[in-house]
């Protein structure tokens, strides 16, 4: 199984970043920012880097 992570990024302001999807033959939805973990990654580890 392939873990993955998800964040909440609030600004400033107090909105949210959310990412719009589109694909073809499936209506548009929204997801928050995300990715894979590779294995010996600890779970705070993705967010931190890449954020």
């Amino acid at each position: 199984m392939i873990e993955r992570v998800r964040a909440v990024l609030v600004t400033a302001d107090d909105t949210i970043l959310v990412i719009r999807r589109t694909k073809p033959g499936i209506p548009t939805y929204w997801v928050l920012p995300g990715g894979g973990v590779e294995a010996g990654d600890e779970w705070s580890g993705p967010g931190a880097r890449n954020g």
